[in-house]
């Protein structure tokens, strides 16, 4: 799964994140609560572009959430599923992007991503959403695949 900030002046906050099967999923820490030596959450990745911090200010759930400024950064963490499962990514978002001009405007990403057993990309499917003002819940949706790993992305 992957979580990143599209485009636009300002930050894309995320929080409360979760892998739905039957139940709430395997995303671990998906609450951002839990940090490792270099204060950043504990099971996720950070892309090379950087941008991501942890706010304790006006989470969603909890005491923190994760905050982008940096356009297509992403941050991601690996998991394993069962294989021919319909899941759906959701997360809580809420931006101080406005643009109001564009009508279909979207600033910020939801991805999954089904990595083989080489690790490799075999299928892709991009949650193109906007994220407003106020925390609202975001769903992408997936078509059950032999998903061996998922890597969640966002972009800011």
């Amino acid at each position: 799964i992957k979580l990143a900030k599209r485009e636009g002046e300002g930050s894309v906050w995320f929080d409360d994140v979760k892998l739905v099967e039957a139940s709430p999923g395997p995303v671990l820490n998906g609450g951002f609560e839990i940090l490792n030596g270099s204060d950043k959450p504990k099971f996720w990745k950070e892309d090379h572009h950087g941008g991501w911090s942890s706010d304790t200010q006006g989470s969603y759930e909890g005491e923190r959430s994760m905050q982008t400024t940096v356009a297509w950064s992403w941050f991601s963490q690996k998991i394993l599923v069962k294989a021919e499962r319909y899941y759906t990514l959701r997360a809580y978002l809420r931006s101080d992007i406005a643009i109001p001009e564009k009508e279909d405007y979207a600033n910020t990403f939801l991805t999954l991503e089904c990595l083989n057993w080489r690790k490799k990309v075999i299928k892709r499917e991009w949650g193109i959403v906007n994220a407003t003002s106020s925390w609202e819940p975001k769903d992408l949706p997936s078509r059950p695949l032999v998903w061996t790993h998922s890597r969640f992305q966002s972009h800011h």
